[in-house]
């Protein structure tokens, strides 16, 4: 298990997320990690969630992050690492994607190599 749902298949496989098609070659692993489940409300009525900025102790700005690899759990790794910093995704190696809550999306150079 790498941290959530995990499919093994043989092949290459086109697998439908929330933010897009992608194609799932064989040999890697795509991870999601979003901040848009395991949340509740604090004393002050404010909203927080399980992905904590360790710069700042506080919740991280919310969004959704989608991250293929050869390892998926490095990948997953990698996605809560985008969402934590949306400025990350530029810096890593693997196709990878950031949606923010309001829908606008980004993505790295290395994504096109996998959009079905």
């Amino acid at each position: 298990d790498a941290g959530g749902d995990l499919t093994i298949v043989r092949g290459d496989h086109r697998i439908e997320t929330a933010r897009g098609a992608v194609l799932a070659r064989e040999g890697t692993g795509v991870a999601t990690s979003s901040s848009e489940r395991r949340q509740w409300q604090l004393g002050d009525g404010s909203a927080s969630h399980h992905l904590i900025d360790p710069a700042t102790g506080a919740p991280s700005e919310r969004g959704t992050a989608i991250v293929a690899g050869v390892d998926p759990v490095s990948a997953d790794v990698l996605a809560s690492c985008v969402v934590l910093d949306p400025a990350y995704l530029d810096r890593v190696d693997v196709p990878a994607a950031r949606a923010s809550v309001a829908d606008a999306v980004t993505t790295n150079a290395l994504w096109e190599t996998i959009r079905a």
